[in-house]
């Protein structure tokens, strides 16, 4: 009588590469919905406007069309107009087409323009050798952060850094009772930038929290394949 045939045991799960490939799905999804939004949405409207404009010129002035289809495009100018800042929302065109340094200083001024919120940026212009999706990570990683309503002050330096670039973001005060929907949102993030090659280190200072992120000057690994595959 043969033996029972034995079965392998499955690999085990590497959870952190399984959050970072999650994570970078998720912000690819987000980048098709943007260019979704772009190409369908933002330019259909935008050649309907077109077609008004021609429309209202020809009816002239009398009556009460004419400020009927100027409200309609007034309408369809503001619809443009959300659609474009969901556009960026999801997916911020200033790092397809400037670079991570300029995408963090503008969102790092947007976001600390609340009251009581005290920034620094230094910031060098230069990012050669970062492959994507590493930037994207780094900078949900920082607007998730600054998501923080109780952040008084903030400092972001970034800059050369042996084989690659050194990422230093400094916050006060410290949380001392975070949400916990945003530390789950800290922790997939860490997971994706460590998974793409970076190196993430936090420690407390004073009132403070230092996060240092140590960024390869290197293709980032991709993370579209399924883990383990």
């Amino acid at each position: 009588m043969s033996e029972p045939r034995k079965t392998r045991a499955p690999a085990p799960i590497d959870c952190s590469r399984l959050v970072g490939h999650l994570q970078q799905r998720a912000e690819e999804e987000r980048a098709r919905i943007s260019r979704m939004l772009h190409h369908d949405v933002s330019g259909m409207l935008a050649a309907a406007r077109m077609d008004l404009s021609r429309l209202v010129a020809r009816v002239g002035s009398e009556g009460d069309l004419p400020e009927q289809l100027r409200r309609v495009d007034q309408l369809i100018e503001h619809v443009i107009g959300d659609a474009r800042a969901e556009m960026q929302r999801l997916h911020p065109a200033l790092i397809d087409h400037f670079g991570l340094p300029v995408a963090l200083r503008h969102l790092i001024e947007e976001k600390c323009r609340r009251p009581g919120c005290r920034f620094t940026v230094e910031l060098v212009d230069e990012s050669e050798g970062l492959g994507p999706p590493l930037p994207m990570a780094v900078y949900r990683t920082v607007e998730t952060l600054l998501s923080d309503d109780g952040l008084q002050e903030f400092t972001a330096t970034f800059g050369p850094h042996r084989e690659g670039y050194l990422l230093e973001l400094a916050l006060s005060p410290f949380p001392e009772s975070p949400d916990p929907a945003r530390v789950d949102d800290l922790r997939a993030l860490r997971a994706w930038v460590e998974a793409l090659g970076a190196t993430w280190k936090e420690s407390r200072r004073d009132r403070g929290w230092l996060i240092e992120l140590r960024l390869p000057r290197r293709p980032a690994t991709s993370l579209v394949a399924a883990p383990g595959g």
